[in-house]
């Protein structure tokens, strides 16, 4: 499938990661050209994989050897998976006459993982209805931690400069992209007098804690009178900020505007005086205020729309003059295309969420944002993606990889990093304030943030 809209848009990939306007000819069913105005020669694609555009394939894989051709693997890895193949063609890159020839499918493997054509239609879901990790074709070949497109394209970049050797491609900066998912701005007991009383009963009769159920009385007559320091969850985000901002980093935080309809959704309303001087706090602290869509809303159309539009008016009424307005579903539940067709239609500029829960990594195979497109309508869209490599309960919960607070998880997560940053790409961290209430957090969280390459 290579309609008009698949290249335009294979077009605008190409673009923004190379800085050059380049064409794609499709003119012949067997190949496609890759040409640049007024630069002689092309680029032929001629071993097309029909696989790559096919609803439920499976897809072979085997593994190229870039050093076995003279081309450098941007990771330092010896092979490079090649999704869509079952035989290694010899060589895979020639020069003939003024051309060069890739015997591999890179636009096909560009298509596939960045349109996820993967999980369209998928019935192996988990129990909140998201496609795992562990049924994807990364997962199960081994290059989940990879962001394959990424080394795929720095290969036809080093082919680009071996063809029209003046041209100067552009050098992506790598970049740090933190954000929070606020499911839970305070405690639940912090206004609640009722559970504050329970919470004292038990400091007492259970704990034997006379100075925790002082501090616990202490919170809630705070909190009445709009002092949110002593609340854990509220003292998280501001120390999110502040750390950041030490850091030269800027949050986005997206906040979840509809409660109803789910057990898994949040506790709070916008409405609320505490909600609506938070978004003031961040807001004036130069950070982001999102959508955390809720539970159900990412295939209700209906649903997201008025859940964005309660941000727009929740931030109208607190003085929060941010106008465009990025997010990321909760739970991380997504149907391709349907949720971003939904979150488009709500004004949603760009979306968060395409990473996996059970494990971190690459699930677009890059960490480079991108225009995204719908690949059941063969539609280019205008909502962009902004992929998530790394959720901290992915590794640390004992629900998913079980890492816990370890040195080998902290090293799980710094080479995800630097493999980022070693394409130039965006390092998307999510992290929950309601996952900082230890030391080990804190002290994980800090190693990440910084902007060192």
């Amino acid at each position: 499938m290579t309609n008009k809209a698949v290249i335009e848009w294979l077009e605008i990939i190409l673009n923004e990661y190379f800085g050059l306007p380049f064409l794609i000819d499709n003119s012949k069913s067997d190949e496609l050209c890759v040409t640049l105005p007024s630069q002689i020669g092309m680029i032929k694609f001629d071993m097309l994989q029909q696989l790559f555009f096919s609803e439920g394939a499976t897809l072979p894989c085997v593994q190229w050897g870039p050093e076995s051709e003279k081309f450098n693997s941007i990771l330092g890895f010896r092979s490079l998976p090649m999704p869509g193949n079952d035989s290694l063609p010899c060589p895979l890159i020639e020069q003939i006459n003024y051309n060069h020839v890739i015997h591999y499918d890179i636009l096909g493997l560009v298509y596939w993982m960045l349109s996820r054509q993967e999980e369209v239609g998928r019935q192996d879901l988990d129990k909140h209805g998201r496609f795992p990790a562990t049924s994807s074709h990364a997962y199960k070949h081994k290059y989940l931690d990879r962001p394959i497109v990424d080394e795929w394209l720095n290969i036809l970049g080093q082919v680009i400069n071996r063809q029209w050797p003046k041209l100067q491609l552009k050098q992506h900066q790598p970049q740090l992209f933190v954000s929070c998912d606020v499911d839970r701005p305070y405690l639940p007991y912090s206004k609640s007098f009722l559970l504050t009383l329970k919470t004292l009963m038990g400091d007492l009769a259970i704990r034997k804690s006379s100075q925790l159920a002082i501090n616990n009385v202490r919170r809630y007559f705070l909190f009445r009178l709009g002092r949110y320091e002593l609340d854990p969850l509220m003292s998280a985000i501001e120390w999110i900020m502040h750390v950041n901002e030490k850091a030269g980093n800027k949050v986005a935080f997206y906040f979840i505007t509809e409660q109803n309809g789910s057990i898994y959704n949040g506790c709070y309303a916008m409405d609320e005086g505490i909600i609506q001087y938070l978004l003031r706090r961040i807001h004036s602290s130069g950070h982001e205020i999102g959508l955390h869509g809720s539970y159900n809303s990412f295939n209700d159309r209906e649903k997201i729309i008025s859940e964005a539009n309660v941000l727009r008016k929740t931030k109208y009424i607190a003085g929060v003059s941010q106008v465009e307005i990025g997010g990321r579903q909760h739970y991380l539940r997504w149907e391709t295309p349907e949720t971003a067709r939904n979150l488009e239609a709500a004004g949603v500029v760009y979306d968060a969420s395409l990473g996996y829960a059970d494990r971190p990594g690459f699930r677009c195979g890059t960490c480079h944002e991108f225009r995204m497109f719908d690949p059941i309508k063969g539609e280019m869209l205008s909502i962009r993606q902004r992929p998530l490599v790394l959720m901290e309960s992915s590794v640390i919960s004992s629900i998913y990889m079980g890492l816990g607070y370890t040195d080998e998880s902290i090293s799980y997560m710094s080479e995800l990093k630097q493999r980022c940053y070693k394409v130039g790409g965006n390092f998307s961290l999510l992290w929950h304030n309601s996952h900082l209430m230890t030391d080990e957090d804190k002290t994980f969280y800090l190693s990440l943030i910084g902007n060192e390459v």
